[in-house]
């Protein structure tokens, strides 16, 4: 067994992340890591990585306990990790990125930028044979990000465990198809790999075996065929799968926001919807079809050359995110790490930053209070 992890248990400030936590991965092999949000798999992981030691418990690699104290000795044991979270330099290139923290090709005292493209270009030809490599990373859309992220850890050789962490979440139909094929392809090589995902179906499409975490402890494991859907989420989640009919639509009620006749796209189409209150709409398009782009559009932080936006029949002005703030909007985006968040600041002054205005009235409040 490559991998076997055995009683695993961690405590953050008298917080129970793991309580007896138990994995076993082969060689070859693609194991699903399942549980609902809290359960454990990202602590988990943290301990492969090195960036987390257990409180009890042990890992054995190839037979062997072995403490993995640090990321460069989770590298040098051959495990590669894509995180969901996404770790690019907004100012590189694709290329560039796959080489960060790897030695470049150098040809006499420079570094050869032909043969790091060759590099990356045959580890991308086999997921994403159109992504742009010479494209700032930040000018990428978030799936295209999430392929560098891949294509990075692929790269290093020599993988003997992949941990991949909800990687088709931003991928459109095809690219997470060629993302499928990568992944049996790794483990055609002899490569273990670790695949975490919510998509049950993709689970089951693509594991061999399987091992649930609920509450930080394995609640089950045992292999794909044969195991139903409803196997699955008994294991997660303690009780049965919910079964019912569809809730029929309500009429709707007053139109809250309202677009009408804006400009999208290279053909110059107009795009209008409206969206009453009580109701839920649901924006559909591929990787790269501009859903985010227009809903920068619709929240103001990108400029429009037309149409109306209008929110309980008031028009805004493109670009007055403040009008649409103080009536009532909020906006999630896509990238929340760099487009929803001050990282640097804590979460009361995250909290507090859209009400500025009732924090400068009241300066002798402490942050929290004014969150």
């Amino acid at each position: 067994m490559l991998l076997d992890i055995r009683g695993l248990e961690k405590r953050f400030s008298g917080a129970r992340a793991l309580a007896g936590a138990d994995l076993s991965v082969a060689a070859g092999s693609v194991h699903g890591l399942l549980g609902e949000n809290g359960a454990g798999k990202s602590t988990l992981i943290k301990t492969l990585s090195g960036l987390v030691r257990p409180d009890a418990g042990e890992i054995l690699i190839d037979g062997r306990a072995t403490a993995i104290e640090s990321v460069r000795q989770a590298e040098a044991l051959g495990f590669r990790f894509i995180h969901q979270e996404l770790s690019l330099v907004p100012q590189f290139d694709a290329v560039e990125n796959a080489f960060v923290g790897r030695a470049y090709p150098r040809s006499g005292p420079f570094i050869d930028r032909a043969a790091m493209r060759k590099a990356v270009a045959a580890t991308a030809a086999a997921i994403a044979p159109d992504l742009p490599l010479d494209i700032p990373a930040g000018r990428l859309t978030t799936g295209q990000k999430q392929l560098v992220e891949i294509i990075r850890a692929l790269m290093n050789e020599p993988a003997r465990l992949v941990v991949m962490d909800e990687p088709t979440a931003s991928l459109s139909e095809g690219e997470a198809r060629r993302l499928h094929e990568a992944v049996r392809a790794l483990a055609a090589r002899g490569v273990a790999v670790i695949y975490i995902s919510h998509r049950l179906d993709e689970v089951a499409e693509i594991c061999d075996r399987f091992t649930v975490l609920r509450n930080g402890a394995t609640a089950g494991t045992g292999a794909m065929r044969g195991t139903t859907r409803g196997d699955l989420v008994r294991m997660m989640s303690g009780h049965e799968e919910a079964v019912g009919d569809r809730p029929t639509a309500t009429a709707a009620g007053r139109a809250v926001l309202e677009v009408k006749d804006m400009p999208f796209g290279r053909r110059g189409s107009m795009v209008s919807l409206a969206v009453s209150e009580g109701e839920i709409l649901g924006l559909y398009g591929l990787v790269g079809a501009g859903r985010s782009s227009f809903m920068k559009m619709i929240w103001g932080s990108r400029s429009t050359e037309g149409g109306t936006v209008l929110l309980d029949g008031q028009a805004l002005k493109s670009g007055d995110i403040g009008a649409r703030i103080r009536r009532g909007g909020a906006y999630v985006p896509e990238d929340r790490r760099h487009e929803g968040l001050v990282t640097v600041r804590s979460i009361a002054e995250n909290l507090a930053i859209t009400d500025l205005g009732r924090v400068r009235a009241n300066p002798a409040l402490p942050v929290t209070s004014r969150a």
